[in-house]
């Protein structure tokens, strides 16, 4: 088993775990990683609203300011192999994503985003079916959640909660 824990640039920390072993005749890994981090604070001089701005002679733009790049992160996933088979799961989470230089590439020091991704796989292959045949499946599944929100408009519209729009699928690709 490994650990680390890690302080980064821009006021990142996380701190991460890994494991690889044998339990019996089945292969187990597993890895987990949680952190932070401020992200980077480049000035943007002049956003899509300072255009805007100029044409329609308001003053709206936030910029010159800084981009919003933090976030939370969650990460883990396992893996567990016996004879033939395989299975597979994964999460990965990020919250309070911050919006870069905004979502219309006009500044929002406030707006944030969320991603989260559910996979798994199942697979199982014979890599001696037959002479010169392997026979093998797949068969996956993915959940991805994708969000984002300017606080500060929500607050204003007075909404309490914010709709996630969700989208799954179970697939095998061919």
């Amino acid at each position: 088993m490994k650990f680390e824990p890690r302080n980064l640039s821009f006021n990142t920390r996380d701190a991460w775990v890994q494991h690889g072993s044998q339990l019996g005749p089945v292969d187990v890994a597993a890895y987990v990683r949680v952190g932070r981090s401020d992200g980077f604070k480049k000035t943007i001089q002049a956003d899509a609203q300072t255009h805007l701005d100029q044409i329609f002679s308001t003053q709206s733009s936030l910029a010159p300011g800084t981009v919003n790049t933090g976030y939370d992160a969650i990460d883990a996933n396992f893996d567990f192999g016996y004879d033939n088979w395989r299975f597979r799961t994964g999460y990965k989470l990020r919250e309070n994503l911050g919006t870069g230089a905004g979502i219309a590439s006009t500044l929002d020091p406030v707006g944030i985003g969320k991603s989260e991704r559910i996979t798994s796989a199942i697979s199982w292959v014979d890599q001696n079916f037959a002479r010169d045949w392997v026979l093998g499946f797949d068969l996956g599944y993915l959940r991805e959640v994708l969000l984002a929100v300017n606080l500060r408009t929500a607050s204003h519209l007075g909404l309490k909660s914010v709709r996630k729009q969700e989208v799954g699928m179970f697939f095998p690709e061919h």
